[in-house]
């Protein structure tokens, strides 16, 4: 009787284990196949700042001097980006093959941690499913191709384990699975604040009693309330993103929460039929008793709550990085539908149901997909050329767009680091006065043209753009008034309340602003000009300035000799 009990466990164990063997090669295949074009893709977006920081500075320093930390960013605290970036740098150089490698298995490893935290609620196939649609979804397709949201990806990963390790913990009530659980926390946190959160939904889970999950949430709870502390630490505050100009709209709030649906699985017929599905499966869930609400009303508030500071700048238009944790957890929601659905109703109708949700959710990859590739173009086409260029070039930027600017010339900066011997490299021209100063019998100009798709050479149109730009500029009234502050920076333009208003930021290219803001700046110093463009084309502009927080920290100029006409 025992022998045969115990062969009895060991048989299911050995079962246990070869379906999670046979699991982990099927989502490696469907992380392969969904994503290997990325490891033949360039830099990208933000990845020059990413990797000149990284080699500049240490893991010790952009973890605990602050001074340094906040220098990544002044609106989040995200030392494990810096740490991702460190970490490839070390194993492949700045071959960004790697760093895509990187990416997917990073996927690849939550995709299965999702599967064994399902596999403690559901049915493994159903755990399996749950897992495919994560790695299907619109926002996975972002993560995979935009390195500079390694830190993303490897904070969902600790989430996930996070949440296997707590969840352990209830069943088997051993701290040990706690203090497990808390350890993937504190990894997670350093990586991005929508990860902090999590703490909160812990109280709801559907399982053992409130007694035991608060008891059991006690390591995590330390690890959330030292981060507190921390983040106030660095950012000196505990709450916002980069805009911090004041209260956030309500109506623009709703209209984001509004837009979500649509951003995640398409603003089409399919997207819609989608949704439908997914709200008649959480109704039948609710009918069937099967659906805590409580739980479920905790959840949702987690996942909307990180994005109100999104919403003012940069805005949530796309289902981006901003997205992915909503994208999992809506995966996860569907998966223990699906079990409901086959357990309770049918188990053909819940497979006919899985394949439909994961037909439409494969064809928003493919169109988002494309769309990423051509948003990402301007700045992989910029970050090929310039690393490969010669001091005899100059690059200028689409409008001049301080994004270019900011982010070109940190990766040259990177590369003349890391290089034996350091290779001249085009500067990057900020604006038209500076390109009219250049000599072109000795240089050549290069911008990246959407019409090839390319960097091409365009001096011979340099005289034009230097003609219109001098024809534009008007002495027109303008005032300006400046404060730069610890980590904040506040402005306020006039007089005009159309047009547009431009900040020439650090001498690396134009940032557009809005006429009165504050925004998050973790510099102690702040120069350049301000340009205004009117509606009926022409320009004007301030003097140069310069704001430092230890000497001139705000600064108030204005013009006010308009013509009779105006």
């Amino acid at each position: 009787m025992e022998k045969s009990r115990l062969d009895h466990h060991f048989l299911h164990t050995d079962q246990a284990l070869l379906h999670t063997i046979l699991s982990a090669m099927l989502l490696a295949l469907l992380s392969i196949g969904l994503y290997h074009e990325t490891l033949s893709a360039g830099w990208r977006f933000d990845d020059g700042g990413h990797l000149n920081f990284a080699v500049s500075y240490t893991p010790w320093q952009y973890f605990f001097v602050p001074d340094i930390t906040r220098l990544q960013s002044g609106a989040n605290l995200t030392p494990w980006n810096a740490l991702f970036y460190d970490i490839n740098l070390e194993l492949f150089g700045l071959d960004p093959a790697g760093f895509y490698a990187h990416l997917l298995i990073l996927l690849w490893l939550t995709s299965i941690a999702s599967y064994l935290l399902l596999k403690l609620w559901i049915p493994a196939h159903w755990a399996l499913t749950g897992s495919a649609l994560f790695l299907v979804s619109a926002p996975t397709t972002h993560i995979a191709n935009e390195i500079m949201t390694g830190h993303y990806a490897s904070g969902l990963l600790f989430t996930v384990i996070a949440l296997y390790g707590y969840t352990r913990a209830i069943h088997d009530q051993r701290f040990s699975w706690a203090f497990f659980s808390a350890f993937f926390y504190l990894l997670a946190v350093t990586c991005k604040e929508i990860y902090v959160p999590l703490i909160a939904i812990l109280p709801f889970l559907p399982a053992g009693t409130l007694k035991t999950r608060l008891r059991l949430a006690l390591p995590l709870i330390c690890v959330a309330s030292a981060y507190l502390l921390w983040r106030f630490h660095v950012l000196g505050r505990l709450f916002g993103g980069y805009n911090l100009g004041g209260q956030f709209d309500p109506i623009l709030i709703l209209d984001m929460f509004g837009s979500l649906p649509s951003l995640l699985s398409g603003d089409h017929l399919f997207g819609s039929l989608a949704w439908f599905i997914i709200l008649t499966l959480i109704f039948y869930g609710l009918y069937r008793q099967k659906i805590n609400v409580i739980t479920s009303i905790a959840a949702m508030a987690i996942l909307l709550f990180p994005l109100i500071p999104l919403v003012n700048y940069p805005g949530v238009t796309a289902p981006d990085r901003y997205l992915f944790l909503i994208a999992w957890a809506t995966a996860m929601l569907l998966a223990y539908l699906l079990a409901i659905v086959a357990s309770q109703l049918s188990n053909s109708v819940a497979w006919c149901i899985a394949f439909i949700l994961t037909g439409i959710s494969l064809n928003h990859h493919n169109d988002e997909h494309k769309r990423l590739l051509e948003l990402a173009d301007p700045t992989e086409k910029s970050y090929e050329f310039m690393l490969n260029s010669n001091g005899g070039q100059f690059y200028i930027a689409p409008n001049f767009d301080n994004y270019f600017g900011a982010v070109l010339p940190e990766a040259v900066a990177a590369q003349q680091k890391l290089s034996r011997h350091p290779v001249q490299r085009a500067p990057l021209i900020p604006d038209i006065e500076q390109l009219a100063a250049l000599d072109l019998s000795h240089a050549s100009v290069w911008r990246y043209e959407r019409h090839c798709r390319c960097v091409e050479n365009v001096s011979s149109i340099v005289p034009g753009l230097v003609e219109d730009y001098k024809h534009k500029l008007k002495e027109r009234a303008l005032t300006v008034h400046l404060r730069l502050q610890p980590l904040k920076a506040e402005w306020e333009f006039g007089p005009y309340q159309d047009g547009e208003y431009a900040i020439m930021l650090n001498n690396q290219g134009y940032f557009t602003l809005p006429r009165m803001g504050a925004h998050s700046y973790p510099r102690q110093s702040l120069e350049g000009y301000i340009l205004y463009k009117s509606p009926e084309g022409w320009l004007t502009r301030s003097p140069h300035f310069h704001l430092d927080l230890s000497t001139q920290s705000e600064w108030q100029w204005s013009r006010s000799d308009l013509p009779p006409s105006l």
